[in-house]
């Protein structure tokens, strides 16, 4: 036989079939794997398992859902229909509304609680989620919205708990506690006596806990990775009412022990009220046209006093010397009441008026009050039209300042003693009636009283000084007095701490005011770390006013009269004498815009420094101005800029842009300078 070599042909067959390989060692043969019927019945059965735990859990997950939205919807329900019952102006504030108003908030704090409660397990895993796109991240924080709007509805349960006693002062239906809560003069010293009971303050603490528990909630919300756009609505308005909430139970839990002091529980309490004409503005507000004496005795509002500025003069005094610029630009020799609020910080000019009123008038004032027109225009938009008999007029928010200018001074007026003591007197009679209004007023009327007297104080239009420490504190810390604030300290969390503030002061025996236009624009810029911090402000007036009667066009000429109508003492050339408050120790480097033989002054006023000068617009006219200045310091490393900007007292809105540079930075804002501004750098 051959002999079989390794590679030349198939290899021999073993009797059994089995392939042998040629080698000089076999290998055993490979046996076919099987599977155990044990594991095979144990797959058998877990397929089936988890898919009916999958579908369990998903039945689960799908149930879950629509209980947790069902009770979100509920919820979301009673919270509007709690918003549209306090909106809605055709219904009176009573303690029926207020009952309504809570069982909607319980109902609706219920509603989130059991909401909460169904989500269950699930709640564990939402988190889980956050990265899926779109919706995710609002999903991963469904338990944090839940909680949110629980503590919101059973806090305004709090709040609603603690203020129904002193509203119910106002509820004709609403049993008295004495003869002076059963009259219009105990409605709000009652009021103010059921704020300060415990039971009342001890909700509105629990509230107050609750609002630091939501701060603290939100404050885990990053608002930029919401993606749906009703969640981004919900978090804005959280943010917008939250410090509101916050500073208004702070209030009620602070003010009531002022309350007597306010409103004259133990003894009648006088504010000086100063009527001020933003037509020729001053520094706090306007010319001091009228003034008189609210006084609240118990809770009733009454004035008398009420007088011509020029009126509260007495010859038998001997005059002080007015401050340089009013004697320099209005050639003023005395310094007398009406001219009295020459600083923009009103609590300065508050007990300067105060002092010559003393002097003057040899009685003290406990307080001092300023209102333009503005304030009063929005007295009329919270408590309705006043009818005035005498004067067969209706007047309304729309009409008031019209008509006051036109009973100043009504065309084709016989300018003689008779007009002089008489030309202000329609303000009066409209004061009185607003306050006769006021001590009939419902809960309701109060509250858009105090909503409408808000936004005045916000915008400026209204201020208030106190002799009393504790109120003028709180007013100051409220920023309700009108004071000129500094920058804040270093430790605020900025360690660039910037300040602006315009005052115009109209020093031009004229009306002209409202038809001038300002526009402002504001650069703060540095060259890096360590360099010095520069400032540039620029200017613009326009004045949009006619020819003044009795003057030519061009003609700037200062004219001490009275023209035939107001409507042509509104007319004419505007002289300003323009202060710039700016950071103390801050240095002018150079102007521009300013009469030659005129240029800005510095001087240091309420640990501020100012740059001051006049300026001229004709009528037709646009006159530009611009201040470069150094600021104190130099740029930290790390720069963290903030800048305060503080609106002029009865100013109308200015345009403002504010930009801000340095090496690697750059940011601008535009606004409308309507209110107190903080600019801060964005991080």
């Amino acid at each position: 036989m051959l002999e079989q070599k390794p590679g030349n042909g198939p290899a021999p067959e073993s009797r059994t079939g089995t392939t042998i390989a040629a080698t000089s060692e076999a290998k055993p043969p490979e046996l076919k794997k099987t599977a155990s019927p044990r594991r095979f019945w144990r797959w058998r059965f877990a397929l089936p398992a988890v898919t009916l735990v999958l579908l369990l859990l998903g039945l689960y997950g799908f149930f879950t859902f629509n209980a947790v939205r069902s009770h979100i919807t509920s919820g979301t329900a009673h919270f509007q229909a709690a918003v549209d019952q306090a909106r809605n102006d055709s219904a009176s504030l009573n303690l029926a509304t207020l009952d309504k108003l809570k069982q909607e908030l319980s109902a609706g704090e219920k509603d989130f609680r059991q909401a909460r409660e169904a989500a269950g397990p699930v709640a564990l895993v939402l988190p889980l989620f956050g990265w899926l796109p779109g919706p995710g991240y609002d999903l991963s924080q469904l338990p944090g919205f839940l909680e949110i709007a629980e503590k919101t509805a059973k806090s305004g349960v709090l709040v609603l708990d603690g203020a129904s006693p002193a509203l119910a002062a106002f509820d004709p239906n609403a049993p008295t506690s004495g003869p002076a809560g059963s009259t219009a003069s105990g409605k709000l010293t009652q009021a103010a006596l059921a704020l300060a009971r415990p039971e009342a303050q001890a909700n509105f603490n629990q509230a107050s806990i609750l609002l630091a528990e939501i701060a603290d909630r939100r404050a885990g919300l990053d608002r930029s990775r919401l993606g749906l756009d009703q969640t981004r609505k919900a978090v804005d308005q959280l943010d917008q009412q939250l410090p509101a909430l916050r500073d208004g139970l702070q209030l009620a839990r602070e003010l009531p022990p002022l309350l007597p002091a306010v409103l004259g529980t133990d003894k009648p309490v006088s504010y000086l009220t100063l009527i001020e004409n933003s037509d020729e503005l001053r520094a706090t507000g306007g010319f001091i046209s009228a003034v008189g004496l609210l006084t609240l005795d118990k809770g009733k509002l009454s004035l008398s006093d009420f007088s011509d500025s020029y009126g509260v003069d007495n010859q038998a005094v001997k005059p002080e010397t007015p401050p340089a610029p009013l004697a320099h630009y209005m050639k003023a020799g005395q310094f007398l009441l009406r001219d009295a609020n020459w600083w923009p910080d009103f609590p300065t000019s508050a007990r300067k008026v105060a002092e010559l009123y003393q002097l003057h008038q040899g009685r003290a004032v406990d307080n001092v009050l300023a209102v333009d027109s503005r304030a009063v225009a929005y007295l009329f938009e919270a408590l309705g039209p006043l009818d005035l008999p005498s004067y067969n007029e209706r007047l309304t928010a729309e009409n008031f300042e019209e008509r006051l200018r036109f009973y100043y001074l009504p065309p084709g007026t016989v300018q003689n003693g008779e007009w002089w003591h008489q030309r202000k007197a329609f303000m009066g009679v409209v004061l009185t009636g607003l306050l006769g209004k006021l001590n009939g007023a419902s809960a309701r009327d109060f509250i858009k009283v105090a909503t409408s007297l808000g936004q005045a104080v916000t915008e400026k239009h209204l201020q208030i000084y106190s002799t009393n420490p504790d109120l003028q504190k709180q007013l100051s810390q409220r920023n309700l007095a009108g004071a000129q604030l500094p920058p804040p300290a270093a430790d605020s969390g900025y360690n660039l701490n910037d300040y602006l503030m315009l005052v115009d002061s109209n020093v031009g025996f004229n009306k002209v005011s409202p038809n001038v236009e300002r526009k402002a624009a504001y650069q703060f810029s540095s060259g890096g770390p360590g360099a010095s911090l520069f400032a540039s402000l620029t200017l613009t007036y326009t004045n949009k006013a006619g020819v003044r009667e009795g003057t030519t066009a061009g003609e700037c000429v200062k004219i001490i009269k009275y023209d035939s109508s107001y409507e042509s003492m509104m007319n004419g050339c505007y002289w300003n004498y323009l202060r710039v408050y700016v950071p103390a120790g801050s240095r002018l480097l150079n102007s521009n815009g300013f009469p030659a033989d005129d240029p800005p002054a510095t001087g240091q006023e309420n640990n501020l420094t100012f740059f001051a000068s006049q300026l001229v617009v004709p009528p037709g006219e646009t006159v530009t101005v611009t201040l470069n200045y150094i600021l104190p310091g130099a740029l930290p490393e790390k720069p963290a800029y903030r800048l305060d900007v503080q609106k002029q007292a009865g100013s109308r809105a200015t345009p403002l842009t504010v930009k801000v540079t340095w090496p690697g930075f750059s940011q601008q804002w535009t606004e409308q300078l309507n209110r107190d501004l903080a600019f801060k750098q964005a991080r």
